[in-house]
């Protein structure tokens, strides 16, 4: 979570509120300090914060729970916090006004009354539609976060005021808002949203604010950014159990998917693993329902990296046996996936300059390629010490030759995907991760190219360490 320094000055300035139509005087801190791992859990007036199910379905009863493992600030730390965000530039009361209970059987055909009533607060919600949502629904045909959620936010204040969080934090990184802007919405997301945590925290609209929540904040402060499954901000395990018992609701589908997504990157990028994951891989591949074949293979080809992030980082010993295990499962993978996954058009990995043009059909394939290549890598580079007579065990070159044409063929496809802001993000662990095999200046301009357009939109994609080294292995000293 982030704060306001108390001790910060302040000075009247003009900001553009609405994005090059007009502008206003606000009064912004000039210097704001980050805190990280903590937050305020003062009250406020209710909220209505319901899950939106299929249509017909009441979430109410048995599917709210408490979360666990709360923790907060003193009180003495909550009133330092308080008087900090009272400070900040009230744009409209759009955390306080008394909000209306959605009605649970009314479909997306039939959507609630809107409150929002300050222009520039609709020109970040409008934004979040427009621009913002295409991140968690690249790989979802239904498209939840465009539709469902919005629907969701017009009867609960904190989702509302994530998303215009989320918005606003995004502008400012394009120098178009201040970032106290995205701190007032955070912080008054925050005070409607933990006390109601405590009593539905499996409500879609609190997983869904929660995740648009650790997105700003990993956009803030990448270091603070988590991967633990038992805090106050609805960690893995309670996103599972929520999606254990909504099975029958699609908008729970979706928020799980995005939130193991983004744990899986965070994974990656510090060299963690993802324990919750290795009793539930199967579960998820094979029993959870999807829709649509396309988000089928894309979800199985995720539950294939998880158990290769596990091997990799995890504790457990790595064997032999666990490691053809994995090998195993990703053959089945790929000899089963169906030829609609494959490129509409793919040049041969070693053409290209700098790498070859990889055009797929859907932006499901491309996640569904990508996480095939992630494994692949994560499998290839480590291989237990073994007898090779006993198996067939590729030779060190043959790894790398592979790895190379892994790599390139993802740097490939983010290249001519490269509005895709998860193609990007995802790619960013595959550069990382084998970007030093990467042999000519074009290469690497391309691929550095590559990881600070991800850094653009998403800051904290990789720690500052990895890019760092990386740098290093290409012998840049600049």
């Amino acid at each position: 979570m982030t704060v306001a320094n108390p001790t910060v000055v302040r000075r009247k300035r003009k900001y553009d509120l609405s994005f090059e139509q007009g502008t206003k005087w606000v009064d912004v801190p000039q210097k704001v300090r980050f805190a990280a791992d903590s937050a305020s859990a003062g009250s406020s007036s209710g909220s209505a914060e319901d899950s939106l199910q299929r249509q017909g379905h009441d979430s109410t009863g048995s599917h709210e729970k408490p979360v666990v493992n709360h923790t907060s600030r003193s009180r003495e730390g909550q009133q330092e916090v308080h008087r900090a965000s009272a400070r900040l530039p009230i744009f409209s009361n759009i955390g306080n006004y008394t909000t209306t209970k959605p009605v649970l059987h009314q479909g997306l055909d039939s959507p609630l009354g809107w409150h929002i009533h300050d222009y520039n607060e609709a020109l970040l919600f409008r934004y979040y539609v427009t621009d913002l949502a295409a991140w968690f629904d690249e790989t979802d045909t239904q498209k939840h976060f465009t539709f469902a959620i919005p629907q969701l936010a017009q009867g609960c204040a904190s989702l509302m005021n994530a998303i215009l969080a989320f918005s606003a934090k995004h502008l400012s990184l394009q120098g178009k808002l201040p970032e106290a802007v995205s701190l007032h919405y955070t912080d008054a997301c925050y005070k409607l949203l933990l006390p109601r945590l405590q009593e539905k925290a499996f409500a879609a609209s609190g997983l869904a604010a929660v995740l648009l929540l650790r997105t700003v904040q990993h956009m803030t402060d990448s270091v603070s950014s988590d991967i633990g499954v038992g805090d106050f901000f609805l960690g893995l395990n309670v996103n599972l159990d929520a999606l254990r018992a909504n099975l029958d609701s699609n908008v729970h589908a979706a928020i799980f998917a995005n939130v193991l997504r983004f744990y899986t990157h965070l994974a990656l990028s510090n060299d963690k693993p993802l324990d919750l994951m290795d009793s539930n891989c199967e579960w998820l591949c094979h029993e959870l329902p999807m829709p649509e074949d396309s988000r089928k293979w894309e979800w199985c080809a995720l539950m294939e990296c998880c158990r290769a992030v596990n091997f990799v980082y995890g504790p457990k010993l790595k064997t032999m046996e666990r490691w053809m295990s994995g090998e195993a499962s990703l053959s089945i993978f790929r000899l089963s996936r169906p030829p609609l996954l494959d490129p509409i058009y793919a040049e041969k990995d070693t053409e290209g300059e700098p790498f070859p043009r990889t055009i797929f059909a859907s932006e499901i394939h491309v996640a569904s390629s990508i996480y095939y290549s992630l494994t692949t890598l994560l499998l290839i580079n480590n291989i237990p010490d073994c007898d090779s007579s006993h198996y067939n065990i590729p030779t060190p070159e043959e790894i790398e030759h592979q790895s190379y044409s892994s790599l390139r063929r993802v740097c490939g496809t983010a290249t001519y995907h490269i509005n895709s802001v998860p193609t990007l993000i995802k790619t960013s662990s595959v550069i990382c991760y084998a970007g030093h095999l990467l042999k000519t200046e074009a290469e690497q301009n391309a691929a550095y190219e590559l990881l600070m357009k991800a850094e653009s939109h998403f800051p904290g994609t990789q720690p500052k360490a990895k890019i760092e080294r990386l740098r290093a292995s290409w012998g840049w000293t600049d």
